[in-house]
This record gives C-alpha cells, sequence and structure tokens, in this order.
C-alpha cells in the first residue's frame, strides 16, 4: 500500500489484482491429462486512506471433460495452456466485477 501512495498521480484508488495460484495439474480421475487452474486474487486500495476498501477472489480450472495430455496442453507454443489462462482471466474478471463492485 505505500508504494501506491508514491505512484499514484491523481488516481483516488488503485485496483491491485495478482494471482495467488496459477499451474496446471493431473486430473484427478484421468492421470494421463491436466487441467489449467488459476486463483486471482484483487485489493481496491484508497490511496489517501492507505486502506483497502474492497477485496475479491476467483478460482477457475477448465473443464474435466476431454482434458488434453501433458504434450497436448504445451504444444504448438503451450496453445490450450495460454488458451485456458485467456479464458480464466475472462471468468475471474467478471467473477471480481460482481464480488467487488456489484457490476
Amino acid at each position: 500500500v505505500d508504494d501506491f501512495g508514491r505512484t499514484r498521480g491523481e488516481a483516488d484508488y488503485v485496483l491491485d489484482v495478482a494471482p495467488t495460484q496459477r499451474r496446471f495439474n493431473r486430473c484427478p480421475l484421468a492421470r494421463d491429462h491436466y487441467r489449467v487452474l488459476i486463483r486471482p486474487e484483487a485489493s481496491l486500495i484508497d490511496v489517501h486512506s492507505r486502506k483497502v476498501v474492497a477485496r475479491g477472489s476467483c478460482s477457475w480450472s477448465t473443464a474435466l471433460t476431454n482434458p488434453p495430455t501433458y504434450d497436448e496442453l504445451l504444444a504448438d507454443n503451450a496453445q490450450q495452456l495460454k488458451q485456458g489462462l485467456d479464458e480464466a482471466g475472462i471468468v475471474c474478471i467478471e467473477t471480481l466485477g460482481r464480488k467487488m463492485f456489484g457490476i
């Protein structure tokens, strides 16, 4: 929070979003297949009072139906992994918007 006060410019609030988990691991029932998991946390900080005024988190993972193998997940410069992370970003932005701001 201290760093935000020094670099805030004219902003009254700063939205800090950070992934606390970002990984892929084996599916529980299909050990040769993998799923992508991500858990970002967000804090809305009032830079004048340096207090967190809203906080939220989101947990997301790819579907367990037809999960890719390790090689499939990382093929073509990890295209499926990147696609999963992109999808997670969209879902979590919407989730955090609802949880933190009611939008």
